[in-house]
């Protein structure tokens, strides 16, 4: 447990006991401790409730108690903390509702509840009542947070990462407000509700490194706009109804696209040898199966040598033979070809890939033998 003598050091300011294997409760002492600005409980297996106590803190700018075992809520009166600038209290099993007193923290840059999966709340009564100016941070996935996102949300210009993922609670349709976010660096909507089409806007956030829109109900076609974001590293859009060309050229400029996909929106469309084109050969994940994506593998394959992941699976559609160039994929970890229209004889080098450790090939019209390159599989 945590030693009870530190709450006799009165003139503590900071506090910070994470990553450590402490366990017990949280002490009602340590709101005597009321010089204190930093207090860090985070990664630990402290369990209980959060005491009242802790609401003597009134100097207190920072407050991590994430990953730990606590349970009950967050208490309103952490709304009084007006110099509080950080509240973790993500990966605990906190239930109830997200206070909308935590908006009285007039000096709230970030505030983090993911995986609390007990967690409700509508999100635009707790967007609403948040210092939009400040807050640069929110982890709100995995949690019951949901509801529509509000077309306020572009109030918050200074705000650098949204994530509320997993919650399959958040509806509605995207705001093009949203737009007004230049400074976001990570957006992570995925496996929630949200439908309509994805606003152009989206285009003016060019400083989002991260994007994910995965597993929602978005229709209509990709934004040429999205080919503006060239700080972009990852993009899925994966499990929707897109339809329209798969890869539209101007994301072609995202030089720096790590990791792509676009996994089950049977509408998308287009060639590969095209598509390859237009990637960049610095990607590591590609993601198209079960889309209209077809064509032939061209050549130009061996250039993507950072490549690790392919999945062309279900897509009917990909024709013609591999070609040898496949096995200069030399970082290549899983590649999924199945039920396609391949054919011909799987390249002998494509057995010397030593990174390797699933390569599915079934439902194609493969002939010959296998090379022995192929014994160890």
């Amino acid at each position: 447990t945590i030693p009870t003598e530190i709450e006799n050091l009165s003139m503590l300011l900071s506090l910070r006991l994470g990553s450590n294997d402490f366990h017990g409760t949280i002490s009602t002492g340590i709101g005597r401790l009321k010089r204190l600005r930093k207090l860090n409980f985070n990664v630990n297996q402290l369990v209980g409730t959060i005491p009242t106590e802790v609401g003597n803190l009134v100097s207190c700018e920072s407050f991590y108690v994430g990953g730990n075992l606590l349970s009950g809520t967050i208490p309103t009166w952490f709304g009084n903390m007006s110099r509080v600038q950080v509240l973790e209290f993500g990966y605990n099993f906190l239930s109830g509702s997200v206070p909308t007193e935590l908006g009285n923290c007039i000096s709230l840059t970030s505030l983090g509840v993911t995986r609390n999966e007990g967690l409700s709340g509508q999100l635009d009564s707790i967007l609403d009542g948040f210092p939009s100016t400040l807050m640069r941070i929110l982890y709100a996935g995995r949690t019951g947070i949901g509801g529509i996102i509000p077309t306020t949300v572009g109030r918050f210009s200074s705000l650098e990462i949204l994530t509320l993922g997993d919650n399959q609670e958040v509806t509605g349709t995207l705001p093009s407000e949203m737009g007004l976010m230049t400074k976001l660096t990570w957006l992570d909507l995925g496996n929630n509700k949200v439908r309509g089409t994805v606003p152009t806007d989206i285009g003016r956030l060019r400083g989002l490194r991260d994007f994910d829109l995965s597993f929602n109900q978005f229709n209509g076609t990709i934004p040429t706009e999205l080919g503006n974001l060239r700080s972009l590293e990852r993009l899925d859009l994966g499990h929707n109804y897109l339809s329209g060309p798969a890869v539209p050229t101007e994301l072609g400029n995202c030089h720096g696209l790590l990791a792509f996909g676009v996994f089950g929106n049977t509408g998308l469309y287009g060639r590969m040898e095209s598509i390859l084109h237009i990637l960049p050969t610095g990607l590591g994940i590609f993601f198209a199966g079960q889309t209209g994506i077809g064509g032939s593998i061209p050549t130009t394959i061996g250039g993507f040598t950072a490549l690790q992941y392919l999945n062309l699976d279900q897509n009917h559609q990909v024709t013609g033979t591999l070609p040898s160039e496949m096995g200069l994929l030399s970082n290549l970890i899983r590649a999924n070809f199945r039920s396609n229209q391949l054919w011909g004889t799987l390249p002998t080098e494509m057995g010397l890939l030593g990174a390797a450790t699933s390569l599915q090939f079934g439902g194609n019209n493969f002939t010959g033998t296998l090379a022995p390159e192929f014994a160890g599989w």
